[in-house]
């Protein structure tokens, strides 16, 4: 048994193993994870060089510190240029706060009036084209009362056109769909840019599918490393597709889109402002109050109420109630005024007199986000005077959403008479 261990593990016959140089499969595989990472980090900095950023001097106006605060609010912004002029299909107010577990997407309506500084009332999607983008920002942050920290331009077709580097999206990655097929630049760029769904959040829904997917494709790790120069291309679309402010430009902006398109469709909390949008015009007035509620609630991190996830409705003149009291002495006006105004479609819930029959001017009270309905009723008591103020009470504390209050100076006042409305 010595002789063998001897034999076996004897120093002579340890010394005459030889040693082997680098295998040349490991030489390769280290050669590769070089350039591999040669190749990320030659991506990463041709991204960040080509996202130019946007100077917005009013985002500087936001408190030192407001991030680590309130969590950071983002306006997210998506345009379409197709046609040479931007038109502006969704605007959003991102907030990722430390007290959520998912980021909440604040859907403004395109069409929300909004008082632009130095532009007067216009829609909100106007705003941009009138004054760019530090005039967007001004306006929303004016109407909002929020401190936005960052602004994010998203174009739909420089979207299309990263799609289209990457040989098209899975549309079942965006839609409900049977035939989960590749589709092309044409279908993205339609399903980014249909606003007809008549939801807003539906149709923000949707657009934010559309860029997810192909935010998520275009930097999987995988498909960067095979497809390098599909990858350059893809990046160069990107540059024409966002534009951010100065402070979330290039890498900052990458590492924010990563974090935000993590999310699918059902984790991002999508809200908007509880209003009604008019059959005929299409602009949206928001309802005052219930707005408040759901912007102090974004304001402080707190849970949105209910009526943040129901979109405008249409509001015709049938869901407008109306009193109508005669205050002038003239018998029968206000009847002769309801049934006008009934003929128009509005709901009158109630004819009478006013506390007294010298009222010298005809006047229509509304309350907040009901001016345009006012202004249909004062075709029918040409003269008035439009009243805005808190939501009119009348009688016993049942609201109305209009009170026309018939003066003398509606029609040649007579001897008053408490006979007949």
């Amino acid at each position: 048994m010595s002789e063998l261990r001897s034999s076996v593990f004897s120093p002579s016959r340890l010394g005459r193993r030889r040693r082997r140089g680098p295998r040349p499969a490991a030489a390769i595989l280290v050669l590769l994870v070089a350039l591999l990472v040669a190749e990320l980090a030659g991506l990463w900095i041709h991204a960040s060089r080509r996202l130019e950023p946007t100077m917005v001097p009013s985002l500087a106006e936001v408190p030192s510190g407001a991030s680590d605060q309130q969590g950071g609010e983002t306006l997210v912004v998506l345009t379409d240029t197709t046609g040479g002029d931007e038109q502006v299909l969704g605007i959003a107010v991102v907030q990722v706060h430390p007290a959520r577990q998912v980021p909440v997407a604040l859907v403004l309506p395109r069409r929300l009036t909004v008082s632009a500084p130095g532009h007067g009332e216009l829609e909100l999607r106007a705003v941009l084209g009138r004054g760019g983008p530090d005039l967007l920002v001004r306006a929303v942050q004016s109407y909002t009362g929020i401190d936005l920290e960052h602004l994010v331009i998203i174009d739909a077709s420089g979207v299309a056109d990263m799609a289209a580097e990457q040989g098209g999206v899975d549309l079942c990655a965006i839609v409900s769909s049977t035939n989960c097929k590749q589709a092309p630049r044409g279908v993205v760029l339609d399903l980014l840019t249909d606003t007809s769904l008549g939801d807003d959040i539906a149709v923000a829904r949707q657009q934010f599918a559309v860029v997810s997917a192909v935010v998520a494709k275009t930097s999987s790790r995988l498909n960067v490393l095979l497809h390098p120069f599909r990858t350059l291309g893809t990046i160069s679309a990107a540059g024409r597709a966002l534009r951010t402010d100065v402070d979330l430009g290039g890498r900052s902006a990458l590492r924010w889109s990563d974090r935000i398109t993590s999310h699918d469709t059902t984790t991002v909390d999508f809200a908007t402002l509880p209003g009604f949008r008019d059959p005929q015009s299409g602009t949206v007035e928001a309802f005052v109050e219930q707005a408040e509620s759901v912007l102090q609630a974004l304001r402080n991190g707190q849970p949105l109420p209910e009526e943040a996830y129901t979109s405008p409705a249409e509001l015709s003149p049938a869901d407008v109630t109306v009193a109508v009291l005669n205050g002038s002495g003239v018998s029968g006006l206000a009847n002769q005024v309801a049934d006008a105004l009934a003929a128009e479609g509005f709901d009158i819930v109630e004819v009478g007199n006013a506390a007294t029959f010298n009222v010298d001017e005809t006047a229509i009270d509304f309350g907040p986000g009901f001016r345009r309905f006012a202004e249909l009723a004062l075709v029918q008591v040409p003269g008035a005077t439009l009243r805005e103020g808190d939501q009119p009470f009348f009688r016993q504390g049942v609201s109305v959403d209009l009170i026309i209050t018939i003066g003398r100076d509606f029609e040649a006042a007579a001897t008053p008479s408490e006979a007949d409305e």
